[in-house]
């Protein structure tokens, strides 16, 4: 660490390169995993990460249906309404989520939750089966599943997928919770593995 011209601490250039070098190791772990998850199933994957009250697409691999959704990186999404938030709400601790969700929830469609207990329920259930669902919560006729996870800097991640609100969402979610490993296990097992793998623990190592 170092001191700054106003006499604060800030981080020195070596954390500086360390928290860059494990940020870039953790995009070239889930870059793959995302691709072969829209291989798949042939939607579009997105990564995203908390930023305040919101959750911020920091990362996407296109689908190859020809009706398919597709959001803007950098783009931000409220967090009690969307998959992709839901599952970051998920993997916080109690505390963090109670204050995170204590600020109105507007109803952005019919089956916008606004109630915080109905959402306490949601976020309880995706941590019970690896992951959350948006119903037409966020946007009508646009559905999403995601999971969440802790990435090695300790910040909240969700890998989702939004899809049409079409016959093709059963088949979606059929495919992800059935045919192919459900996200818990097939993102977070496999992603959570940038923290322990030689290169982060030489990087942590040496500080």
């Amino acid at each position: 660490m170092a001191a700054s011209p106003t006499s604060r601490v800030r981080l020195g250039p070596a954390l500086t390169r360390l928290a860059r070098s494990a940020s870039a190791h953790f995009d070239h772990v889930t870059r793959p995993i995302m691709m072969e998850l829209s291989q798949a199933i042939g939607e579009t994957v997105d990564l995203s990460m908390r930023k305040g009250p919101s959750a911020v697409l920091t990362g996407q691999v296109e689908g190859h249906h020809r009706l398919r959704t597709v959001s803007e990186v950098g783009e931000r999404f409220p967090l009690y309404c969307t998959a992709n938030g839901k599952a970051i709400l998920s993997v916080l601790p109690n505390e963090q989520v109670s204050r995170l969700i204590s600020v109105p929830m507007l109803k952005r469609t019919s089956n916008t939750i606004t109630m915080r207990s109905d959402l306490v329920r949601d976020i309880e259930a995706c941590r019970r089966i690896g992951y959350a669902v948006d119903d037409e919560e966020h946007m009508e006729g646009i559905c999403g599943l995601g999971t969440g996870f802790i990435d090695p800097l300790g910040r909240a991640v969700a890998m989702s997928i939004s899809v049409p609100a079409t016959s093709d969402t059963c088949r979606l979610r059929w495919a992800i919770t059935s045919r192919t490993p459900a996200p818990s296990r097939f993102a977070f097992s496999r992603c959570s593995r940038a923290a322990t793998t030689p290169t982060c623990r030489s990087t942590s190592g040496s500080r």
